[in-house]
């Protein structure tokens, strides 16, 4: 986690930013998974930053042609082939996160920790804590079949205002401590009598997968864990 993070009200230099791979591979890990193919949505991803993005504006590198002789899947090989993925994602406002090869994928975690705002192109990536915590101000998303309809990802990120950028990014620092894990407790836990130990300056993950399983037993009652389809189409924004 301390390779990524960094003050989310960082200076960016790109408006998106993103390492990945264009093509995945061929086995199925995501049964509830439809609209196409992770591959089909990296596709035209790719294709829509490269085609509507202007010189310098963003940082996309296609793993499957950045690294030469290596595995995709060992982020320690990349760096000796000149790709520096904590970089790419500290240098940029927004970071896309399509579909991997599941519904879920862990550069949602780099993103946040980098401080980079999301923008969330799987519909079954699934949000931890999603009951204590607020999303929906910190990232942004696109349905996978509105993406694959032909929706421009560059206009949406262009048409965020400096304020909206703003929010965005003062509630990704909330979210960026709710998912990494320090010691001792905080006021968050305090609040609920469930912690004893030395007092911590702010919540972590602990905390909050406290909280959330307090409110599995509050009505309403709510999943622990909610998809990025459930959490925005059951209106808890």
């Amino acid at each position: 986690a301390s390779k990524y993070m960094v003050p989310s009200q960082m200076a960016r230099h790109h408006l998106a930013g993103i390492a990945a791979s264009g093509k995945l591979n061929q086995r199925r890990s995501c049964e509830a998974c439809g609209n196409g193919t992770g591959t089909d949505i990296r596709r035209k991803l790719f294709d829509d930053l490269r085609r509507d993005c202007s010189a310098g504006e963003c940082e996309v590198v296609d793993l499957n042609t950045a690294l030469v002789g290596v595995h995709r899947d060992n982020i320690s090989n990349f760096e000796s082939q000149g790709v520096f993925v904590s970089n790419i994602l500290q240098n940029a406002t927004f970071c896309p996160i399509p579909r991997g090869d599941s519904g879920g994928t862990k550069r949602f975690f780099a993103a946040i920790l980098a401080g980079c705002i999301p923008v969330v192109i799987s519909d079954n990536l699934a949000l931890p804590f999603a009951p204590a915590l607020n999303y929906s101000k910190a990232m942004l998303r696109i349905s996978e079949r509105d993406f694959m309809a032909g929706n421009s990802i560059v206009t949406l990120l262009r048409s965020q205002t400096p304020d909206q950028v703003a929010a965005m990014r003062s509630n990704l620092a909330c979210i960026q401590r709710a998912i990494v894990y320090s010691h001792g407790c905080s006021p968050l836990t305090n609040q609920y009598g469930a912690c004893t130990e030395a007092k911590a300056k702010t919540p972590d993950a602990l905390d909050y997968f406290v909280v959330s399983l307090l409110k599995l037993h509050q009505p309403p009652r709510r999943q622990i864990l909610l998809t990025v389809a459930e959490y925005y189409d059951a209106g808890m924004l």
